[in-house]
């Protein structure tokens, strides 16, 4: 029988992208999360109207199969870094929907992850898992990312993500930003990201779309 690295599986459509990410799992020990399998089966029926009960499913599909295949894309390479194995794990937790959880703790880490595979992406070598969430280097000096995912339109929860990500910094010692994305729960767009800088860096609030 012919073994097929997961690596080479095609994804250019939506259904193979999900069974590309799907197959990256066992790769590392670990049974494929329930939420991409749903996705996985909502995708394969072909379309989804608005009307289809479905629909919100394949909708968020687009957000987490984008930063999913990214991730595993980019990080491949880190399939045996232990801090990556342990920060991958956390993926398989989270319903379909993020607004059905009260938490959701697998998109919390899949955010660390994307924000990784962004710095692996633009050559900001070496990319480490550690405090205050992501560190990655910046023209030789080491940058800390601390990844804050807003789950209220509460402003207050807002002010506190951007004050304890600046404390992870500080902690740390390092300078970097604080990366912020918006869930659903919050009623902004999903399609972007903004970043704080800390400790006297450029451009706070630079926005990334995605």
């Amino acid at each position: 029988m012919t073994v097929v690295d997961p690596r080479q599986l095609p994804r250019h459509t939506r259904t193979e992208a999900a069974a590309y990410v799907i197959a990256q799992f066992p790769t590392l020990g670990l049974e494929p999360p329930p939420r991409l399998v749903e996705m996985h089966r909502v995708l394969s029926r072909g379309d989804n109207p608005f009307k289809d009960p479905d629909f919100f499913t394949a909708l968020e599909s687009l957000r987490d199969l984008h930063q999913l295949l990214f991730i595993f894309e980019q990080l491949h390479i880190h399939r045996d870094n232990p801090r990556f194995q342990k920060v991958a794990k956390h993926l398989l937790n989270d319903s379909a929907l993020p607004q059905h959880d009260q938490d959701s703790p697998g998109r919390d880490h899949q955010f660390e992850l994307y924000l990784a595979a962004i710095c692996q992406n633009a050559g900001l070598v070496p990319v480490e898992y550690e405090e205050p969430d992501t560190t990655c280097f910046v023209d030789g000096t080491k940058f800390g990312i601390a990844a804050k995912r807003l789950k209220s339109r509460n402003p207050l929860q807002l002010k506190r993500h951007v004050r304890k990500g600046a404390d992870q910094l500080k902690g740390q010692g390092l300078p970097g930003i604080v990366a912020r994305s918006p869930t659903p729960r919050t009623g902004i767009s999903v399609s972007s990201m903004a970043m704080t800088s800390v400790a006297g860096l450029p451009a706070p609030g630079f926005e990334l779309s995605w």
